[in-house]
This record gives structure tokens, sequence and C-alpha cells, in this order.
């Protein structure tokens, strides 16, 4: 059978495996013998194909790294895509500050370098230079990561136009009914961070923290934000998504190839959606990424780093990482 013959009789079995595992057992009982067995058998063959595209990452950890290799099955594009993906993805050594975790154990909880501002009274927080400012787009009901910021002396700017409160107020937050977007949009609520950051008075600031989860806005953000603003940020955590999103790609790419211009990355951490293996590399379809800037450290390419890291946790106590090997060695695509 020919690869594309393969492909196309696969991905009609994965479709009829779905229908199977959502009809009603009566609808089972009614088959006969043979299409039961036949049934069973497919389910036996595709099942763990399902649980993987699923997201399954208890299940996922147990699987070999030869697990369900799409790399004879990808297009040029998507092989391209993942190969410049490899590349951008290469984690940086970053000198002796170690890694933490900041935020909750789960999902909301980031992994940062332990390099922090000093904490400080902040007495204007409007106008004029103001040290210990961070940036949080994306709350939902989690203000756990803004919480450790608040602790450590900054005072917090935090956005999300779909709430309409915060689960709880700290004098250092300051919440605003806005979103994040490549331009003002202001019937939408959305704004450009140029704007935001004119609106508080911190156009001179430096060393600031950035952090974004806003469900895929942050390559509109990525998309028009300068150089010149990024570069007042020390750390930037973000959760990436739809990475395995072929409609995502050439955004994504753009993206990530204008954050390494002013940023490194130094940590990457799976965070959930199907998973990709190719030829023993697993791609997440959302990614919690850290990067900090270039100007400020030392950097060494050659860092053999194994993932996850003892600092890491799953995004959900119900489900476990997967063991990701040393993952800067790169793969065939």
């Amino acid at each position: 059978m020919s690869t594309k013959g393969f492909k196309a009789n696969y991905f009609k079995n994965v479709q009829l495996l779905e229908k199977i595992i959502d009809c009603r057992k009566s609808k089972f009982r009614n088959m006969s013998i043979m299409r039961r067995l036949s049934t069973l058998s497919l389910m036996i063959y595709l099942w763990p194909i399902k649980k993987l595209f699923a997201g399954d990452n208890k299940f996922l950890s147990a699987l070999s790294k030869d697990a369900v290799n799409v790399a004879n099955f990808l297009t040029e594009e998507q092989k391209n895509y993942y190969a410049a993906l490899q590349n951008l993805f290469h984690i940086y050594a970053h000198g002796d500050l170690n890694l933490i975790r900041v935020g909750a154990k789960h999902d909301g909880g980031y992994i940062m370098l332990d390099d922090f501002a000093p904490a400080k009274e902040v007495s204007n927080l409007r106008g004029g230079v103001v040290s210990n400012i961070a940036y949080s787009f994306g709350i939902s009901d989690d203000v756990s990561w803004d919480q450790c910021m608040a602790e450590r002396g900054y005072a917090v700017f935090m956005y999300d136009h779909t709430i309409e409160k915060l689960p709880y107020e700290n004098s250092a937050f300051h919440w605003f009914k806005k979103g994040i977007a490549d331009i003002d949009k202001p019937n939408e609520n959305l704004y450009s961070l140029a704007t935001l950051i004119k609106d508080n008075g911190h156009e001179n600031n430096k060393g600031m923290i950035l952090k974004m989860d806003v469900e895929g806005a942050e390559y509109d953000f990525l998309k028009t934000v300068t150089p010149e603003i990024l570069k007042q940020f020390d750390q930037i955590v973000f959760e990436l998504h739809s990475v395995n999103n072929t409609e995502y790609f050439k955004r994504i790419l753009s993206s990530l190839e204008k954050l390494n211009q002013t940023h490194q990355l130094i940590h990457l951490h799976p965070c959930g959606g199907s998973f990709i293996n190719i030829n023993g590399k697993f791609f997440s379809n959302q990614i919690e990424c850290t990067y900090v800037l270039k100007s400020k450290y030392n950097f060494d390419y050659d860092y053999d780093v194994k993932l996850p890291l003892d600092v890491d946790s799953p995004n959900a106590q119900s489900v476990f990482d997967p063991d990701l090997g040393y993952w800067n060695r790169d793969v065939k695509i």
C-alpha cells in the first residue's frame, strides 16, 4: 500500500474509533459476532494512538520514544516547520542562577530565573520611573503567579477582558478589564502593549517582568511589538498555544524569530493538548516557555539538559509530565 493510501486508511480508522468510543453500549451489543470481534481488534490496535492524540500525559509517560512516530508521514511544509521549531526551541544554559517555580504547583505556575529586583516600597504607580513592575496577561481565576510577584515587591499590572473581577485582591494588584492585541481595538477592550505601558507611565522603565497566557493572542502581540518594548523586560514567560496547528505555522515561526532577537529561551515545559512524536522528540500543542534578556545574561549553547526538571510540575494533579529526554539533542526531521 502506498504511503498516501496508508494515511487515508489510518485516519479513516481513527474516525471510526471515535464513533465506536462514543456509541452506546446497546449498539455494541446489537452488532454481529464478527463485527464485535473486528471492532474490538480495531480498538485494541488504535487505542494507544487515540490516547496519544487526546493528550493523555499519564499514558504518554509510559510510551517508548518510538511509539507512534509520525516522521514518515509529514508533508514538506511540516518537516520544514518542525526543523525550524527544533532550532528555535534550543534551550541555552544561563550561568549560575537557579530556576525556581513562581506561582501554583500546577497550572498557573511558571519556571523563572531566580533573579528579581530587591523588594522595595513603590509609592507612585502612575507616571515617572517606577521600579519593580510586572505585567500579567491572562488571569481567569488564578492569581498565584501575581501573588508571588507581589510578595517579591513587584507592583503587578494585570489584564484580562474576559473576567468581571479578580478571585481576591492585593494592594499590589492593579487589574484592568482589558486584553492584549496587535493594535488598539477599544470597542473590544483590546490594546497593544505600547498603549498600556504608556497609560501606566512605564515608557522609561527597565527590568520589568512579563507573563502572558492569552489563548493564542500572544502571536498577535508578537507581530507588532517593537524590540525596544521587549527589551524593557528582563524575563518573559509565555504559554504558547496551537503549536501543532498547521494554520499557525507561519505566525509561530515569525513570532519566535522576532522574540529570539532580544531574548533567549532558557526553559520549556509541555503543558497540554496533543503531542506529536518525530523520531523520538515530542512536540506539545501547548508549551510554557521562559525567556530572559540576551543583553543581561551570559549563555552557553552546549547544554545537555534532560526534561522535565525537578522544579517542573504537571499542569494538573491527575496527569504526569512526559519524559522528553535530552531535549537539545537534535533529531532528523
